[in-house]
This record gives structure tokens, sequence and C-alpha cells, in this order.
């Protein structure tokens, strides 16, 4: 499940920084394909976990996730490639 959501008591929200080189000049489709790869990782998990929303600033996405706990959210965002 994407979208806003407000975090469970079994789960905690996660900001995680990820280092694109040119992020801020990527077009809306090559964001939305970044996202895409992002959410086909967290569904491979089989453990609880949500994309809530992600932030573009200079060559830097940050992702917001919610996730039982921080070594659960770090290893998915490992997962993702953005080419």
């Amino acid at each position: 499940m994407t979208g806003e959501t407000a975090a469970t008591e079994t789960t905690q929200r996660f900001i995680i920084e990820r280092n694109i080189e040119g992020a801020a000049d990527l077009s809306a489709e090559q964001l939305a394909e970044i996202a895409k790869t992002s959410n086909s990782a967290v569904d491979s998990l089989g453990v609880p976990y949500n994309w809530v929303n992600s932030f573009v600033a200079g060559d830097k996405i940050y992702c917001m996730h919610e996730a039982e706990d921080a070594v659960t959210a770090s290893p998915s965002h490992d997962r993702c490639s953005t080419g």
C-alpha cells in the first residue's frame, strides 16, 4: 500500500536519504520509474513496510517509509536501483 497514512503502534517512520546525481533534474517519468523500482523492492520484503512519500532536493531523494524497525527499513532501500 502506498500513499500518506499514519504510522501504527507497531510501525515507525523513517527517512532514508538517497544520493542520486542530478536528482533535481530528473523528469517526472524518471522519478516515477525510480519509485516503481523502490516499491517493487519493498513488496518483495514480505514484512510490514509502507512507502509514504519522497522529496527531491538537489542530488538527493528523501524517502519516508513506515516499518517495524530501522533494520527492516534500511536493507529494503539497499535493494532499490536508480537505473
